[in-house]
């Protein structure tokens, strides 16, 4: 009897077609879904690249800061330098200007025992013409 059935072969066209409706629908999803997923492996490669290129700007980054951490070293150790030399030469400065003074001094005698020996000169001569 249910062989016999009419409503069956209606139903059974019905469920083919219904199934060949899902499946199309299925097919549709799946399609959907493996453009999606092309789509998120493209942005997830260009995502890579950028991810690199930022890793690698962060390298040089760093890279420049070590550069500039030994210049301020270097930098800091000619200012030490510097600082020393110019106590040195202002120690020198000091002792010229005692120097000088010195020599002033001398210099002032020096001046005086010429003078001296003039007017011994200028008696000398003078006693030498009167004789």
């Amino acid at each position: 009897m249910s062989y016999s059935d009419p409503n069956r072969l209606d139903r059974i066209e019905a469920l083919v077609e219904s199934n060949s409706r899902q499946l199309t629908q299925l097919g549709q999803t799946t399609q959907f879904l493996t453009t999606a997923q092309l789509e998120l492996a493209r942005s997830m490669d260009v995502l890579i690249r950028r991810v690199d290129r930022v890793e690698d700007q962060v390298s040089q980054l760093a890279q420049s800061q070590q550069a500039l951490i030994e210049s301020q070293r270097s930098l800091a150790q000619s200012m030490e330098r510097m600082t020393v030399v110019q106590t040195q030469l202002a120690e020198q400065q000091g002792r010229l200007v005692e120097q000088q003074g010195r020599l002033a001094d001398g210099q002032a005698s020096t001046n005086a025992a010429v003078e001296r020996l003039d007017r011994i000169l200028d008696y000398l001569i003078q006693r030498d013409g009167e004789r």
